[in-house]
């Protein structure tokens, strides 16, 4: 045989019925009807049937209604259109079919790559900061509830958290992550910055140092930090992703280095089931956080009586507050004792803040102004006073000063009478002298029962 299709086959077609007779005899007489004169002309249903033979790319169909269009009077321009209208279907077919495409490379994109990697409009922080003050116009400013209560200029209360931010380097790309943070960000802190952070807390007073990112651990020099700040005998808080302890063997040492060093260890964990945790946080991160909060259970982190605090951070993975912490906290370690035989010490509930990712996905899903006037229904007055900017600075990966964290991602930096902006010219008295950036973001903070770093504040 020559070639697979051969034009006698066609002739061929009526023997299909040897080995079904019965249904072969259904469709023949259900063909023979639909190509009757109706709604359409005979020429015009030959003439669509060619179309579609092209489309299917049916040889012996072709041949067929080929013949068939000829004899019923259409023209050779009538069918060679009808072969165009068939290969533009079957092209835009396809063509539209890149739109799943498109969906699907932005899904991962939000799980691969930053928004400053992507040069998406939101990595540029006075866009944030333009995106959050337009809302002002449309509802009530963050600073009229603050003067309803006679806290405005919002002011500090006491420097005892210093709050230092690693690096934007992360092994993980989050999908509400108010850093931006992720493999491909190169920001970390220097051991020289390190070196003028130390030197500030020799001689100031501040009970807690918080190490965050990013994955603070991926900072080369996270472990001399550690290592110089506990011999100053201040209490230190990491915030480990979990996942950082088992992403590659120079790591696995992680919860044996913060105990020597009596670290608090605070962990986001957003839920207690896989399909949560990684579609927020990303593929396979719940069952390599399990690993991990294993490792930490190991050498006592999380258990009675040991006085190595294990805490994970529950934040909600939608646009929307989470529930009380305490109901929280009884359900996560009912499930996780249960399901996994883990324990952990407490769990802190925390608001997503409309910043990053977490604002766009917000912009994203044209839910921005639905949550801003939840954030805003749910204000509560005695959260303000409680705020975490009053008790906190906080420490970009570059050494600039920040009210709080999430200032630091809108670049909004300490507004001080003498304009000392950064840790190597750091002034304590003037800091505690300060106003308090504000924008609507801060809303974020005193809904329902509050939030900072540390959990509900209300």
């Amino acid at each position: 045989m020559d070639n697979y299709y051969d034009p006698k086959d066609l002739k061929k077609f009526k023997d299909i019925a040897e080995f079904q007779p019965e249904l072969a005899e259904k469709f023949f007489d259900w063909y023979g009807t639909v190509f009757k004169p109706g709604a359409l002309s005979s020429k015009e249903k030959a003439l669509i049937a060619l179309a579609v033979s092209h489309a299917v790319q049916c040889p012996y169909c072709i041949d067929a209604y080929t013949d068939s269009s000829l004899q019923k009077g259409a023209t050779e321009a009538q069918m060679m259109e009808e072969v165009h209208v068939a290969s533009a279907i079957k092209g835009g077919a396809a063509l539209v079919h890149g739109t799943q495409m498109m969906k699907k490379v932005n899904s991962l994109y939000i799980m691969i790559k930053s928004l400053s990697a992507r040069q998406h409009e939101l990595a540029r922080a006075i866009k944030q900061v333009n995106v959050l003050s337009e809302n002002k116009k449309i509802m009530p400013p963050f600073e009229d509830k603050l003067e309803a209560l006679g806290l405005y200029p919002l002011k500090p209360t006491q420097l005892d958290i210093f709050q230092m931010n690693l690096g934007k380097m992360c092994n993980q790309v989050c999908a509400h992550c108010h850093v931006d943070a992720g493999p491909d960000r190169k920001e970390i802190m220097t051991k020289e910055t390190m070196e003028e952070c130390i030197a500030v807390l020799k001689k100031n007073k501040v009970s807690t140092v918080d190490l965050t990112g990013g994955a603070p651990e991926m900072n080369p020099h996270f472990r001399y930090l550690v290592e110089q700040v506990s011999a100053l005998g201040i209490h230190i808080i990491v915030r480990c992703n979990l996942t950082i302890i088992v992403a590659n063997k120079k790591y696995y040492d992680l919860p044996e280095f913060f105990k020597k060093h009596n670290v608090e260890v605070v962990s986001s964990m957003p839920h207690y089931t896989p399909g949560k945790t990684d579609r927020q946080r990303g593929d396979g991160v719940f069952e390599r956080s399990i690993r991990a909060l294993k490792m930490l259970n190991e050498v006592g982190y999380g258990m009675p009586d040991t006085g190595l605090p294990l805490n994970l951070v529950y934040n909600p993975s939608g646009a929307f507050l989470p529930g009380d912490q305490d109901e929280l906290e009884a359900e996560f370690k009912a499930n996780l004792k249960r399901d996994f035989d883990i324990s952990f010490t407490g769990l802190l509930a925390i608001t997503n803040l409309p910043i990053s990712r977490f604002l766009d996905f917000l912009v994203q899903k044209e839910l921005y102004e639905e949550y801003m006037e939840r954030l805003i229904d749910a204000y509560n007055p005695s959260a303000a006073p409680g705020v975490m900017c009053r008790n906190t600075i906080s420490i970009g990966w570059d050494g600039y000063l920040y009210d709080c964290d999430f200032n630091q991602m809108l670049e909004l930096k300490v507004a001080t009478d003498t304009n000392k902006q950064h840790i190597s010219e750091f002034d304590a008295d003037a800091l505690l002298k300060r106003e308090i950036i504000l924008n609507q973001h801060c809303y974020g903070c005193t809904a329902g029962a509050g939030s900072s770093c540390g959990g509900q504040t209300a």
